[in-house]
C-alpha cells in the first residue's frame, strides 16, 4: 500500500525478505495498555539523549493517538512513533544502540500505513533536521523554514498521496 519511491519499495522488499526483522516484533500500542514502554523509550531518546525538557515529552495528543512500538526478542521495547487523530507522525525514536538496524523504517511503513487506511491523502511530520533525508525516502517534502522546538531545530515536512 505504501507509495514511497521504488527505490524504497524495493529496499523494503529486500529487507523483509532477508529476515533482518526476525529478532523484532512491531506491536500497536494504545496509551492505556502500553504508555509505560512508549515512555521508556521515547524519555531515553528525547529527554536523556536530546534533552527535551520532560514536561514536553508528553502531551494530549498521546492518549488518543495510535501507537507503534517496536520489541526486540527479549521484549524490551526499543522503538515507538504515533500517528496523531489528525494525521500528523510524531514521536519517532529509536534507541540509540538499536539505531541502524531499520526499525524506523518499520516504524515508518506502519504508520504510513495506518494513515491511509484511514484515509488520509496528506501526513503531516514535524522532522528534527538531522532527520530530513529519513523522511524523504519515504516521499516527504519539506514546507517552509527551519524552526526551534524543545530547543531543536525542526522543519515542517509533508506527504501528498497520489
Amino acid at each position: 500500500m505504501l507509495t514511497a519511491n521504488s527505490k524504497t519499495q524495493r529496499k523494503k522488499g529486500s529487507l523483509l525478505r532477508s529476515g533482518r526483522f526476525k529478532n523484532f516484533t512491531v506491536k500497536t500500542a494504545s496509551w492505556h495498555k502500553h504508555s509505560h514502554d512508549l515512555l521508556k523509550v521515547r524519555f531515553s531518546v528525547f529527554v536523556h539523549e536530546q534533552k527535551v525538557p520532560i514536561e514536553l515529552e508528553v502531551d494530549g495528543y498521546d492518549p488518543v493517538s495510535h501507537h507503534v512500538v517496536v520489541y526486540n526478542n527479549a521484549g524490551k521495547p526499543v522503538a515507538t512513533g504515533r500517528l496523531t487523530p489528525d494525521g500528523k507522525l510524531g514521536r519517532m525514536c529509536v534507541l540509540k544502540s538499536y539505531r541502524g538496524k531499520y526499525l524506523g523504517h518499520l516504524i515508518m511503513i506502519h504508520l504510513m500505513n495506518k494513515a491511509f487506511s484511514d484515509g488520509r491523502r496528506i501526513i503531516e511530520l514535524s522532522a528534527q533536521t538531522h532527520a530530513i533525508p529519513f523522511y524523504q525516502k519515504y516521499g516527504f517534502n519539506t514546507v517552509g523554514r527551519v524552526y526551534d522546538d524543545a530547543g531543536l531545530p525542526h522543519q515542517k515536512m509533508i506527504y501528498i498521496r497520489k
